[in-house]
């Protein structure tokens, strides 16, 4: 198998140097702003607010089409299809993104926020108490949640690493 240099891209980090020019083997090499692998858009700025604006489309497209399509929406329901359909797509990658500005938090929380409110019998609750009442944490807690989990089994030696040497 050959390899492809047309799949090949550069991105400069911090900064535009369009007046450079990379080859390889003979190949120009395209020299981008920003690329997408895995699903995930990393900018040369490394700011991720058009992933966090992509995954937020996504999610809400996912909380429209879960209103219009299901007319009795209990607990259970609605807790079910947030958790396997809008969930994974606000956490997408949230350790490598772990969004650190304050306003793309928000805007992710408003759409866990406005999942919650398609309980008919919660609506009238604010967004913490409708989170309380459906047993949900918010994103910013589930992010850190995992890191502690791994730092317990570290520490109690259900993961065979030896703490010492970190």
């Amino acid at each position: 198998m050959l390899f492809n240099c047309g799949k090949c891209k550069v991105m400069d980090i911090g900064y535009s140097n369009s007046q450079s020019d990379y080859s390889l083997l003979g190949n120009e090499i395209e020299s981008v702003d920003q690329e997408e692998d895995l699903g995930i858009i990393i900018s040369m700025d490394l700011t991720f607010i058009k992933q966090r604006i992509k995954a937020e489309k996504k999610a809400q497209k996912l909380i429209g089409h879960t209103k219009r399509q299901y007319k009795y929406r209990n607990k259970d329901t609605v807790l079910q299809l947030y958790t396997s359909l809008v969930r994974p797509h606000l956490e997408y990658g949230a350790q490598f993104l772990a969004p650190s500005i304050q306003r793309d938090i928000d805007r992710l929380e408003e759409v866990q926020g406005r999942a919650t409110k398609l309980v008919p019998t919660l609506r009238q609750f604010g967004y913490r108490q409708r989170m309380e009442r459906l047993n949900l944490l918010d994103l910013q807690t589930r992010r850190l949640r995992g890191p502690v989990i791994e730092a317990f089994n570290i520490l109690e030696g259900i993961t065979n690493i030896d703490y010492k040497s970190l």
